[in-house]
């Protein structure tokens, strides 16, 4: 039981982070681009990239998380070395 609260702990801290960094770079980089003199449209290019691979990846993750048989495994494939990008950028 102490094994199972740790790890929702340590989900929960990692998710909390993820968000954070996101929600200060969502925040800042159009700004940082609009310094770098990037237009509208290469700013709105450049910004749609992160959610476009979030949903490409999210599928696939689905597929996989579907196909496994058990619930120990579900937990593991967003942690495994592929899946870290996915963590990195909800």
């Amino acid at each position: 039981m102490k094994s199972q609260k740790r790890e929702i702990a340590a989900l929960f801290v990692m998710f909390a982070a993820v968000h954070a960094c996101n929600a200060l770079y969502q925040t800042f980089m159009p700004l940082f681009l609009t310094d770098m003199s990037f237009t509208a449209s290469q700013r709105g290019v450049l910004l749609s990239i992160g959610p476009l691979v979030s949903m490409l990846t999210q599928t696939l993750w689905g597929a996989a998380a579907d196909k496994s048989r058990t619930q120990w495994r579900r937990r593991k494939i967003p942690q495994s070395p592929p899946g870290r990008p996915k963590t990195c950028h909800p």
